[in-house]
């Protein structure tokens, strides 16, 4: 007697954005995770050494190195703008 087509077995499921991307590999997983934290600091350096230094244009250099900053130019241009002397507003010309 048969009770209809039989269904073959599905194959586990990926659950998660990760997952798909690396192909579940649960040795990568430490890996992926723990450089995240390291580069995404390295990332914003150049925004956490404008805002250490205190300088004027703190806020723009965090825009640039956050729009960007994923391009070598546009994060080297606001490393070396953040580590600028800025203009001190006190200064007076004799």
């Amino acid at each position: 007697m048969t009770t209809g087509p039989q269904r073959r077995p599905q194959k586990e499921r990926l659950t998660t954005m990760t997952d798909y991307a690396l192909g579940f590999s649960p040795l990568l997983m430490p890996l992926v995770y723990g450089l995240s934290v390291p580069l995404l600091f390295l990332y914003f350096v150049p925004a956490l050494v404008a805002w250490y230094r205190g300088h004027r244009q703190t806020p723009a250099i965090t825009v640039l190195n956050l729009l960007a900053g994923w391009t070598f130019v546009g994060w080297l241009i606001a490393m070396v703008w953040s580590c600028t002397r800025p203009a001190n507003a006190t200064t007076q010309v004799p």
